[in-house]
């Protein structure tokens, strides 16, 4: 017997395995790229707290005195008089020149040995994920 094409059954068949094998590739490449998008969102957070850190750190040395009380960092020097604290939307920076924020950011604040333990945290949910980062650094004003 001499038999050309393939059944509809043959076909059926072989239709419902590409699409299983699609499913699985496709599903992969799905989880990769979310994967990709929460690093790329935490390297992003981790350099915003990094970032809200080192202006930190250079406001306080530049301080002949710094005062750290939970959520509320006040320092004084040559350059006026700066504040940190934290509100909704981010870590509010108030100096002489206005009120900037730093998105996404909180700080917590305490004074201790003639310096300040800063703690700087920033968090966000990406994909339903929780990301989260935490700095924390003992700064001393230098102008003392």
């Amino acid at each position: 017997m001499n038999r050309r094409g393939m059944t509809m059954l043959e076909v059926i068949f072989a239709s419902g395995l590409s699409l299983v094998v699609l499913a699985v590739g496709y599903r992969a490449f799905a989880t990769m790229t979310r994967i990709d998008d929460v690093e790329s969102r935490k390297e992003a957070i981790s350099l915003n707290a990094q970032s809200a850190m080192g202006r930190i750190k250079q406001d306080v040395r530049a301080a002949a005195f710094a005062l750290g009380t939970g959520s509320l960092l006040s320092m004084s020097g040559s350059n006026g008089r700066v504040v940190y604290r934290a509100g909704s939307r981010g870590l509010e920076r108030v100096s002489s020149c206005g009120v900037s924020v730093i998105k996404g950011v909180q700080g917590e604040f305490s004074s201790t040995g003639g310096g300040v333990r800063v703690t700087v945290r920033a968090r966000e949910t990406v994909h339903r994920r929780p990301v989260r980062v935490e700095i924390s650094s003992f700064v001393r004003p230098r102008n003392r």
